[in-house]
């Protein structure tokens, strides 16, 4: 079955998912006080560049005569990262979280409009953490994704 929407995007993955609080307070000096609201914020300073670039690629391989996908959705995301000089492991078992990389990339896709929202993903296929080099035929030659997107069917 060929994919509805393939893509490629070169880039360092980054995570979404935790947050960092700050309280907001209103007022100056001794009559400053705490209004009962935090402000959150990304707690990794990478996600803002990593769904930019996701965005800016998916716009532009999807094109302006693009019809957002809606309905039923298998997707599949394969993840490379860079290997350091001292790592012998096989797998990427180490920071980040596959789920919270999947997570970034499919807001990175829901305002490009490539699909009408995440929720429509109802299974993922294969989805991985490689590394530069590894014997998989998605592996890229620098950090980034491969992502594919299929349709399952009419929209319910």
């Amino acid at each position: 079955m060929t994919p509805a929407f393939t893509l490629t995007v070169f880039g360092i993955p980054a995570p979404q998912g935790s947050k960092n609080g700050r309280p907001i307070y209103k007022g100056r000096g001794k009559d400053r006080q705490f209004t009962g609201r935090v402000a959150l914020q990304e707690s990794s300073k990478k996600v803002g560049p990593w769904r930019e670039a996701v965005h800016d690629a998916a716009r532009v391989a999807a094109g302006p005569d693009w019809i957002c996908l809606d309905g039923p959705l298998l997707a599949e995301f394969c993840f490379t990262f860079a290997r350091g000089r001292t790592v012998k492991r096989l797998h990427h078992t180490v920071y980040p979280d596959l789920s919270k990389i999947i997570r970034s990339t499919e807001d990175a896709l829901t305002t490009a409009h490539i699909w009408k929202d995440d929720a429509r993903v109802v299974a993922y296929h294969n989805p991985r953490k490689l590394y530069v080099g590894a014997a998989d035929p998605d592996a890229l030659t620098e950090p980034g994704v491969v992502i594919r997107i299929w349709t399952l069917g009419a929209a319910q």
